[in-house]
């Protein structure tokens, strides 16, 4: 009578590492058959009896041999073959900067050549490279680090970083005062901003004065106060660029006036005299001034 059959087990290993694309070698692999009355018998292992090997996957493989309704495992490791170079493939258009511009990777990627002539492609990415300062000039030597199948990589390339040039300003925000009256030779830049364009693309905004008050450095600004003008302009020079903005220059008109020092007791019939009297003008910009009598201000 039949006698039934207890497990199967790898008798003859076949071979267990693979070259990438390489075929299942089962030469020579067998299992044994152990039955329930103890006895067992060699059985050579055939394609037919497997499953679960693929020659493009790399890694560890579980392969499942079948056999009478029965199964057992083994292992094989699928591996690329030794790494003969690696190199970076960087466009021109990615070694060249302007100041405060930042790294491009876009088209960039590491190259891993294998003995067997096969190639793979890591794109790189940002967080692949270390030693780039976006402001400081000259040449810079950028690691990369990229992963292949759980392996570490390391490349690098050099590039060029050159100053950035101003290309323009604009008056974004005119300053705050912007009523001014004939004469009148200080402008007041508090709350102005100017909008600063460089040819590495980027921009920025700073504002007009420091935080004194003060002009900041290396800002002119150029106007005529000695006309009425509601749209007089007001050039604005920075880095060699220039901008501009309006004030409304008005009429400084008398407001009011105020007698500080009275003029002494007069004599009948004797001419006015008004020696050392004091009057006290008030303007319509907010200014006063004193004038001492006589005085060719004041009839």
């Amino acid at each position: 009578e039949d006698v039934n059959i207890d497990h199967i087990e790898i008798y003859s290993m076949p071979k267990t590492q693979y070259a990438l694309g390489e075929s299942l070698d089962i030469k020579d692999a067998s299992i044994l058959v152990v039955y329930k009355n103890n006895s067992a018998k060699l059985v050579p292992i055939t394609s037919s009896m497997l499953s679960g090997f693929d020659p493009n996957t790399l890694g560890e493989q579980y392969i499942k041999v079948y056999y009478e309704n029965h199964n057992t495992i083994f292992t094989v490791r699928v591996v690329r073959a030794n790494v003969s170079h690696v190199e970076l493939v960087v466009p021109n258009e990615n070694l060249n900067y302007i100041e405060s511009q930042p790294l491009r990777t876009t088209g960039s990627y590491m190259l891993i050549s294998f003995d067997d002539k096969s190639t793979e492609r890591i794109p790189v990415a940002k967080d692949m490279c270390s030693g780039f300062d976006p402001n400081r000039l000259g040449s810079q030597i950028i690691n990369v680090v990229g992963y292949l199948d759980g392996i570490e990589y390391t490349s690098s390339f050099v590039v060029t970083v050159t100053p950035r040039e101003l290309t323009g300003i604009e008056v974004t925000t005119a300053p705050t005062k912007n009523i001014y009256y004939v004469g009148d030779s200080v402008l007041d830049l508090t709350g102005g901003e100017l909008f600063l364009k460089y040819n590495s693309g980027y921009s920025e905004y700073i504002d007009m004065t420091d935080v004194d008050g003060n002009p900041i450095e290396g800002l002119n600004v150029t106007w005529d106060s000695s006309k009425v003008n509601n749209r007089t302009s007001v050039s604005v020079e920075y880095g060699g660029k220039s901008a501009s903005f309006q004030v409304d220059v008005k009429v400084r008109d008398v407001s009011s006036y105020e007698v500080l020092t009275p003029i002494k007791e007069q004599m009948q019939n004797l001419d006015l005299d008004v020696t050392g009297g004091v009057i006290r003008i008030n303007y319509n910009n907010g200014e006063s001034e004193d004038v001492t009598l006589p005085s060719d201000k004041v009839t």
